[in-house]
């Protein structure tokens, strides 16, 4: 009996400890940018809440998600449209680019007016206001009569992105269940490229104002929604002292019927709040006066253990603008209209909705490989086929220029656009994704929103400044150019992971972080976690 009771205790235990480092790993998964001032107050105790709430209110959270990806990619069919003869008014390449860029660029004040306001006026005000600020930069680009109107389209619609993306990350991380925290997570990517997919369809298919005006549409059901359905967060109306709206919301998540579960939510998330308060209380006490503490406190953030993985996470993401996945993004269908040259038979807008979908299905196995598959082999793979893939259409490209293919030309177009196609897919199943997936792996808990937010921020303004210098680089170097520059990157980033990231599947957050506490900066020095598992024994 003694053992049996012996070994029950240790499986809970570990059940607990397994669920606690999911939800902590998974919280703040690519793109999620969470300010550090915003606590987690949920306890991963409380008895599994009802499906059907979570799933209207993820629903609702993924718009934003939805409504992100089509701004990112809006400027694909947007720009090509607007520099179409026929139009009311042109563009020039500096204008196209400044159209393109401006949305990454300006996001990061979106970001930070987001996480700041969320905590005083609330993560469902905040989500509101900033489909609002959508709609509103979705009806400036369609009535635009300049170029003046659409850039400041685009501006309202970068800010909306950090007021959205940061707000519907933290609501969704409060108002859930942590065991279902990876599944939404994954959601609100799969999202982003929906979104990336719907935009491209309707440039498509309809003229670039009715686009624009039906892609607001996304912002009205969301809005729609949290207004009529979904409540304010518990963990904030608590932590305002508003418990009688704290019950409501709680019951309309619980159901009628469930006042027990009820108040033992409010008891759980009350009691965290109190207790981090307090801790709060006797930290600043300690600091408010004291300025060498401060200074101290401050040194802490520089520590190894913080510093390297906040690097090799930004480094990783950072190879996204250079090996081609935000300019593919921005200008998709003008780089297939490279690719094809004159051939008229080939729409590129509709080989752009095939390479969408295509990313959509390479994520969907991705899933399934994180599930089964390290991440280092993932990266590595990746990257070694994206670097083939390149390979090889610069040496058709090269091929199509010096040799005599006229008789072959839709032969050789073909191959371009199969191998192009071939090459998103290769790259989003590894290069694409790890980098967001990998960044709430690798750091500290105590830094974590602080750190990715950071990073989200630097990738944005980077990702924006690479769009804009696509032009140059198409009239400098040509199409043969573009791709010999992603495919260096390409190789670069592939060496990146092989020297430096670290294998994270299967392992502990407590693990991942007592690896990088190491002296060793490269992975594949030998200090990997066999040896931290015996240093612990040994102690």
């Amino acid at each position: 009996m003694v053992n049996y009771l012996r070994i029950t205790m240790k499986g809970l235990q570990d059940k607990e400890d397994n669920r606690r480092a999911l939800t902590t790993e998974l919280s703040h998964d690519m793109g999620e940018v969470v300010p550090s001032n915003i606590i987690q107050e949920e306890d991963i105790n409380f008895i599994t809440r009802p499906l059907f709430p979570q799933l209207v209110m993820i629903t609702c959270v993924n718009l934003g998600f939805l409504v992100y990806g089509m701004g990112l990619s809006h400027t694909a069919v947007l720009i090509p449209r607007l520099q179409e003869e026929n139009n009311t008014f042109t563009l020039n390449d500096q204008e196209a680019a400044t159209i393109v860029s401006i949305y990454s660029i300006i996001s990061p004040l979106g970001y930070m007016f987001g996480g700041i306001i969320t905590d005083f006026w609330g993560r469902r005000k905040m989500i509101i206001l900033g489909h609002v600020a959508y709609i509103v930069g979705w009806i400036t680009i369609a009535a635009a009569q300049n170029v003046s109107t659409i850039l400041a389209g685009r501006i309202i619609e970068g800010i909306a992105k950090g007021i959205v993306v940061t707000t519907g990350a933290v609501y969704a991380d409060e108002f859930t269940d942590p065991r279902l925290r990876g599944v939404f997570s994954n959601s609100m990517k799969i999202s982003i490229l929906l979104g990336i997919l719907l935009i491209l369809l309707l440039g498509t298919l309809l003229h670039w104002r009715t686009a624009a005006a039906i892609a607001m549409c996304g912002d009205l059901l969301a809005i729609v929604g949290f207004l009529v359905y979904i409540p304010e967060t518990p963990s904030w109306l608590i932590r305002k002292s508003r418990l009688r709206d704290a019950h409501a919301s709680l019951t309309k998540i619980w159901g009628p019927g469930r006042d027990t579960q009820v108040q033992n939510d409010i008891k759980r998330i009350s009691g965290r709040i109190k207790s981090k308060e307090n801790k709060s209380k006797i930290r600043n006490g300690e600091t408010l006066f004291n300025f060498w503490q401060i200074i101290l406190s401050t040194r802490g953030y520089f520590k190894p253990c913080i510093v390297k993985p906040f690097f090799i996470g930004l480094i990783f993401l950072l190879f996204q603008c250079f090996w081609g996945n935000t300019i593919i993004t921005a200008y998709k269908v003008d780089i297939i209209s490279k690719l094809k040259g004159d051939d008229d038979w080939i729409d590129s807008y509709i080989i752009s909705l095939v390479i969408t979908a295509v990313e959509i299905i390479s994520l969907v196995i991705l899933c399934y490989l994180l599930l089964v598959i390290g991440r280092r082999t993932i990266g590595l793979s990746s990257g070694v086929a994206t670097v083939i893939c390149a390979s090889v259409l610069i040496g058709v490209l090269y091929y199509e220029i010096t040799a005599d293919v006229i008789a072959h030309g839709d032969t050789i177009v073909w191959v371009k656009i199969l191998i192009f196609i071939l090459y998103n897919f290769t790259a989003m199943i590894g290069l694409g994704m790890l980098p967001f997936i990998m960044m709430g792996e690798m750091l500290p808990t105590k830094v974590r929103g602080l750190g990715t937010g950071l990073i989200i921020g630097i990738y944005d303004v980077l990702s924006g400044v690479s769009v804009a210098l696509y032009p140059s680089i198409m009239n400098a170097y040509g199409i043969s150019g573009l791709f010999l520059l992603f495919g260096i990157s390409a190789l670069v980033c592939t060496a990146f992971v092989f020297l430096f990231l670290p294998e994270t599947h299967g392992k502990r957050l407590e693990e991942i972080e007592t690896y990088f506490l190491q002296p060793n900066i490269m992975w594949i020095t030998g200090n990997s976690y066999r040896k931290v598992k015996q240093n612990e024994q040994s102690l």
